[in-house]
């Protein structure tokens, strides 16, 4: 026991002894640390570029707050503190703790060196290409190479500005483009002729430049100089221009050219017109006498008896002259050819254009423009001119209606200035065979040679002018002077030698005569002029009728009274025929119908004057004016004259007393004029005056489709109410026949199923109702255009557009206008609508089967009123010889161009015209781009600028085919079939404000007799097939089923 105590006792010393050593060592290790802890902050020292940058104690938890960065020198940089000096794998940031004073060291590294591509340009192409400094400067090339008269002025930033230029000092922050300004010091002009370099000529240091010399052209081209201002030209440039100016760049100069109208392409020269001029150039005729205007003027010069071709190579009025065709005969004249080519005729008159074959010239005029190709044969020339020219303008005699009309005493007559006609009553050898053009068509008083006192009356207020000679005891001058004329003489040609013997010995020539003198004088009607032997008053040529014609009537039954008026045809057997151009002295007049070879039989009513029109011609028509002379008829003094477009023949007027009951036949190309009628009294086509009817729900065999010949020609409208609207012609023995008629449907299911409506009939069988045309009007209301003409053939001479307007066509019972006839020709397509100058515009087009190769566009500025005539369209290619301007599309382009199409005539292009002034004027029709068979189309501008077209794919009448243009009728992107099968034809068609597209058409006219409609979206055009829900082709809307 005493034992263990002892052991225990022992043990607790050892732990006593433990505890105290353990103290006293703590006490002594903590015996210099501050009461407040000090024992846990550390110094660290922050060593930066081998010096201290800082030092500072830690925190309590050891973290120290880092200093701020230290500055490096230029292209050092400062990237962190680490505790490894030179290793810098130990950063030391502001979350390292230290335990112990520390040493930190700031990493700096110098910084990498940086270069930028610098592309150095020179004339557009790489010069070099380096690399910049580490200072970013660059070392520059060597200048680049300059051509003669340039040199390099240094590298700039700024291309063809070279205001911020690059040296070896500028540095760059990123890849850079530095271009050379290379300056042009000498300087030169290029001469440019249509765009092409002609030349290129140094300017000395005086400014001066050698001109180059003249461009060389083809005839019709002429140069007229150089110029600065291309196109405007009026700058002209010399050799001395750019004298004494300061020049920094080179200088570009136009040729003017001046176009000639035409360009002969078979031979011949450009000349100028003048008296003395020669005529042509495979003789010597020389021109003696011309319109005035004409003088100056270019000509051709090409040989007398052709064929002769020119081309026009710019815009322009050309005049042809020519003589009668029955004169010399077709070969020698030019008036069929004219008159198939458009020409107008202009005037008529004997005159002396040359000193060759005295004839009996004429005047055509027509506008020309590029492209346009003519030939012309025997004796003819061709005048070209800028402008429009008036023949009569500048003559030393004024126009009919300016002159005196004056009464000859007795024993004298009134004589028409012609060539070859009698001077005095007593000298026969005494005849005018040097007429100039001014005196031409006038007329004169014919007096007796040997008597030495005249005088008249003056019926009609105006000028008279009198020629006498300047000289000798019979000269009138100083007699008349005294008396109040003026002495005009200077206003003629000195050398004039109007008339002779039959030796053509000029009387008025010698020396003691001196030539002709021309004196004028103003005199009131009821005035009597008097003068001496050889004066020879001169008058206006006007024509002037009796006071007392004699009332006549039609003595056959195939004879008819009619109103002479333009636009009146001359036989009842010619329909082509029309008068145009009629003295206004006949208009008004009874005329008498009858076949051309017939001519009228007519019977006087009263006793008068009766007059007749008998034709010119050398021996064609000789019998027929023989036998009228016999006769007792005499000559009217009054101008040779041309009653309708396209006769051969001039007319002349002859006069006679006659008494009732006397009766006028003289069979084949004559005329005969009476004293005006009552309106009534005259025979007018049925088409131009009378209306047809318009039967509502038509009945019986006649309106039976199935007991017709023939159907076709369709049309299709829609009501705002949604009610359709389809129409078609048919009816007699066949197309464009005798008992033709229209007929309207309706349908208010969109199209399932129709029923006759109305029915357009004309009460006179003889007149055909032709081509309906329905369309909606801006109000609701619904128009129905009809075609009426007379007789049997496809054209009656005028044809006529009529119109119904229903303005209730959702009504059950729609009620129409009493039709009215709009305007002359043949409208095929539905109206449109455009914006000239702010004026609302409705338009149509019409073709003019009188004239051929126009159509015309009529237009109302008062929503439909009234319709006048606003301009035609001229196409120039003939070589159908036909009409080929049949079945026009007027439309507009997005620009507002107005565009006008018809079909194909020969070939397969239609043609296209397009006027740019509101339908004024229009371009000549050329042939398009769009091809296709000789059909009817629709071409229809859609709201948005797209336009719509429906013709055929290909050059026959079948796959009718929709077509969508997205660049105004340029190109067509996308297409949708709408029936393949043969025959089908003459689309109509319609865009409703839902967006549908109604096409209704006809198929085999004759043989099926069928009337198909589609329906379809421009969705389904673009997809080319019918994917829209409502969408359906080939819908039968009528067809005969039975021969």
């Amino acid at each position: 026991m005493k034992k263990q105590a002892k052991k225990a006792l022992v043990v607790l010393t050892g732990v006593l002894v433990c505890f105290l050593i353990v103290t006293m060592a703590a006490c002594d290790s903590g015996k210099d640390m501050p009461d407040n802890n000090e024992s846990n902050v550390y110094s660290v020292t922050f060593i930066a570029g081998g010096e201290v940058y800082i030092v500072t104690d830690s925190k309590e938890d050891g973290t120290v707050k880092l200093p701020a960065d230290p500055t490096t020198d230029e292209g050092y940089e400062f990237t962190g503190w680490y505790l490894d000096d030179g290793v810098w794998q130990e950063p030391f940031t502001a979350e390292t703790k230290v335990s112990q004073d520390t040493k930190v060291y700031a990493r700096i590294e110098k910084i990498p060196a940086v270069t930028y591509e610098v592309t150095f340009i020179a004339g557009g192409e790489v010069y070099i290409v380096t690399d910049s400094k580490e200072d970013g400067t660059v070392k520059l090339p060597a200048d680049p190479a300059t051509d003669e008269g340039y040199e390099f002025t240094g590298w700039y930033l700024d291309d063809g500005v070279w205001q911020e230029p690059f040296t070896a000092e500028t540095k760059v922050s990123q890849d850079t483009k530095v271009y050379a300004y290379i300056k042009q010091v000498v300087f030169n002009v290029r001469f440019l002729v249509e765009g092409s370099l002609y030349a290129n000529v140094r300017i000395d240091e005086d400014g001066i430049v050698n001109i180059p010399s003249d461009p060389e052209f083809e005839e019709g081209y002429a140069f007229e100089g150089w110029y600065l201002d291309d196109g405007v030209w009026q700058e002209p440039f010399t050799t001395e221009t750019l004298a004494g100016i300061p020049v920094t760049s080179d200088v570009a100069v136009y040729a003017k050219i001046y176009k000639h109208v035409l360009a002969p392409t078979s031979g011949g020269t450009i000349e100028t017109l003048n008296i003395g001029s020669r005529v042509w150039s495979t003789n010597d005729y020389v021109f003696t006498s011309l319109p005035q205007v004409f003088l100056g003027k270019p000509y051709i010069l090409w040989t007398i008896n052709g064929p002769n071709t020119a081309k026009a190579i710019s815009s322009g009025w050309l005049y042809v002259i020519t003589g009668e065709v029955l004169d010399f005969g077709t070969a020698s004249s030019q008036m069929v050819v004219l008159d198939e080519q458009n020409f107008t005729l202009l005037d008529t008159s004997y005159w002396n254009i040359w000193d060759a074959a005295l004839k009996n010239n004429v005047i055509y005029e027509k506008y020309v423009e590029p492209g346009e190709t003519f030939t012309l044969g025997r004796w003819s020339v061709v005048i070209m001119s800028d402008e429009q020219l008036n023949v009569k303008e500048g003559e030393p005699l004024p126009t009919d209606e300016e002159m005196a009309v004056l009464l000859p005493a007795a024993g004298d007559n009134v004589v028409n200035m012609a060539l070859k006609a009698v001077v005095f009553t007593d000298r026969a050898q005494y005849t005018f065979y040097d007429m100039p053009y001014w005196l031409a068509g006038k007329n004169y008083i014919q007096t007796a040679y040997a008597s030495s006192s005249h005088s008249a009356g003056i019926a009609k207020s105006g000028l008279v002018y009198m020629l006498t000679s300047k000289a000798g005891n019979i000269s009138q001058v100083q007699s008349l002077v005294d008396k109040g004329w003026e002495d005009v003489t200077a206003t003629i040609d000195p050398d004039l030698n109007l008339f002779g013997d039959s030796s053509q010995n000029g009387g008025f020539m010698s020396n003691t005569y001196k030539g002709f003198a021309l004196l004028k004088k103003y005199c009131q009607e009821g005035e009597t002029i008097t003068w001496g032997q050889w004066g020879i008053p001169v008058f206006s040529g006007e024509l002037v009728l009796s006071d007392d014609i004699a009332t006549l009537a039609a003595a056959s039954d195939t004879t008819f009274a009619a109103k002479a008026d333009d636009g009146m045809r001359l036989f009842t057997d010619r329909t082509y025929y029309a008068m145009d151009g009629l003295p206004e002295a006949l208009k008004g007049l009874t005329y008498f119908m009858d076949t051309i070879e017939d001519g009228a039989t007519v019977r006087a009513i009263t006793s008068g004057t009766a007059y007749i029109m008998v034709p010119t011609g050398s021996n064609v028509y000789k019998s027929l004016e023989t036998q009228v002379k016999a006769e007792g008829w005499q000559l009217v003094p009054f101008r040779y004259f041309r009653p309708a477009v396209g006769l051969l023949f001039m007319g002349k007027m002859y006069y006679k007393h006659v008494e009732p009951g006397e009766e006028i036949h003289y069979g084949k190309y004559n005329l005969v004029f009476g004293a005006p009628m009552d309106e009534e009294d005259y025979y007018v086509m049925p088409s131009l005056t009378t209306p047809a009817d318009i039967i509502i729900h038509p009945e019986g065999e006649r309106y039976d489709t199935n007991k017709q010949n023939w159907l076709g020609c369709p049309t299709i409208e829609r009501t705002e109410g949604g009610r359709l609207w389809s129409g078609w012609f048919t009816g007699g023995e066949r197309e464009l026949g005798t008992g033709n008629y229209a007929i309207i449907c309706l349908s208010d299911d969109d199209g399932k199923s129709w029923k006759k409506e109305l029915a357009v009939v004309h009460p006179d069988t003889a007149v055909q109702v032709t081509k309906p045309e329905l369309w909606m009007a801006p109000g609701g209301e619904l128009w129905l255009i009809w075609i009426q003409h007379t007789g049997t053939g496809n054209f009656d001479g005028r044809m006529g557009t009529w119109a119904s307007v229903c303005k209730n066509p959702d009504a059950t019972e729609p009620v129409w206008t009493a039709p009215r006839r709009l305007s002359d020709g043949y409208m095929r397509s539905k109206p449109i609508i455009v914006d000239v100058n702010g004026v609302e515009t409705w338009m149509y087009a019409a073709f003019d089967w009188m004239q051929p190769h126009y159509t015309r566009v009529y237009a109302s500025t008062d929503k439909g009123a009234n319709w006048s005539l606003r301009g035609k369209s001229e196409c120039i290619d003939r070589s159908s010889g036909k009409n080929n301007l049949d079945d026009p599309v007027l439309t507009q382009k997005p620009d507002g161009t107005l565009w006008l199409l018809t079909r194909p005539s020969s070939g397969n292009n239609v043609m296209e015209s397009f006027s740019y002034d509101g339908g004024y004027t229009w371009t000549h029709a050329v042939k398009s781009d769009i091809i296709g068979p000789q059909s009817r189309l629709t071409v229809n501008l859609l709201s948005d600028g797209k336009m719509l077209m429906v013709f055929h794919d290909g050059t026959s009448r079948a796959n009718l085919t929709a077509f969508l243009s997205l660049d105004g009728g340029q190109t067509w992107k996308y297409k949708l079939l709408l029936d393949e099968r043969g025959g089908v034809s003459y689309p109509d068609t319609i865009i409703t404000p839902d967006g549908k597209i109604y096409v209704i058409y006809d198929r085999n006219r004759t043989t099926d007799r069928e009337i198909w409609l589609s329906v379809f979206t421009l969705d389904d055009i673009v997809a080319g097939k019918f994917i829209t829900e409502d969408s359906r082709s080939k819908i039968l809307v009528d067809k005969a089923w039975t021969a």
